[in-house]
């Protein structure tokens, strides 16, 4: 029972210290202008995401590095636009953001401990308002605890497609919402 106890208590102050590093995120200011846009998806639903990345991470993964203390990954959505009820695409076939939906997914590295998902610090914030989102956080560590291997960061393959060619990568799927594509695995 004592050990039960223990074990608890050492869980919930986990818990307890992973939500306090959380929310100490603070909104990217300038976000579009300081980082870089490495990565674009779109899915059936209409939904367009713009994922941008630190600079300082793109030279250390140039480097050979992992990514460094100090990463901060940002993710806009927008919707499709529309012509009536179907979604507009550009010459090559890609939807064309239009609306700014209202919710900025940001994550930033805290720490280099091996495999622990307490390295990232995670927040969604109104992505007009710059506040934070009430959301359950929980639900990020249990999607991205899956891409473990790859810093838990699902686009960290598309972080060095974009090193390798300077292009814009596509990260698509044909999945709404975000469900895991196939893709995400590819580490």
């Amino acid at each position: 029972m004592r050990l039960f106890v223990l074990c608890f208590i050492g869980l919930t102050l986990t818990t307890v210290v992973a939500l306090a590093q959380t929310s100490a995120l603070e909104y990217p200011s300038n976000y579009a202008k300081n980082l870089v846009q490495y990565a674009v998806s779109e899915r059936p639903d209409g939904i367009v995401r713009k994922m941008y990345v630190s600079r300082m991470a793109l030279e250390a993964l140039g480097k050979g590095a992992t990514l460094p203390i100090g990463t901060l990954l940002v993710i806009e959505e927008f919707e499709g636009k529309r012509l009536g009820k179907a979604l507009a695409r550009d010459l090559g076939g890609h939807l064309i953001p239009d609306k700014l939906k209202p919710n900025l997914d940001v994550r930033r590295k805290v720490g280099n401990r091996p495999r622990d998902f307490e390295n990232w610090q995670n927040e969604r914030f109104d992505s007009v308002k710059g506040k934070k989102l009430v959301t359950n956080l929980a639900d990020c560590w249990i999607c991205h605890q899956s891409a473990e291997k790859a810093d838990f960061t699902f686009t960290l393959p598309a972080l060095r497609a974009y090193l390798s060619s300077g292009k814009l990568e596509r990260h698509d799927c044909n999945l709404p919402e975000r469900q895991l594509c196939a893709h995400d695995f590819d580490f």
